[in-house]
């Protein structure tokens, strides 16, 4: 897939040295999921993950209360939990109290 270089690419590649979640919105069909997946990839770090909320298997994952599940799910995917970690949560409407 060819990716079209937005203005906004190297403000949000800037973003990412902050600690803070940041958050992409905008009308249908606009290419937010493509610039999550692009500014994922920035990150040169291996322990970071995609994450689907519109697929009921993730999105169940986080409407647990307990934590610990949440953990263990992001473990299970191959992720250090003891290390920084970068998730990528796409579609987290679906899941209105995370």
């Amino acid at each position: 897939m060819q990716i079209i270089e937005r203005y906004l690419f190297p403000i949000l590649k800037n973003s990412l040295a902050d600690r803070r979640a940041v958050v992409i919105t905008g009308m249908r069909r606009v290419g937010k999921t493509t610039t999550l997946q692009w500014l994922l990839n920035q990150i040169p770090s291996s322990n970071k993950i995609y994450l689907d909320l519109e697929r009921l298997d993730q999105h169940a994952v986080f409407q647990e209360s307990n934590y610990d599940l949440v953990i263990n799910y992001l473990r299970n995917r191959g992720l250090d939990t003891d290390q920084p970690m970068t998730v990528a949560l796409d579609e987290i409407q679906y899941v209105p109290n995370l």
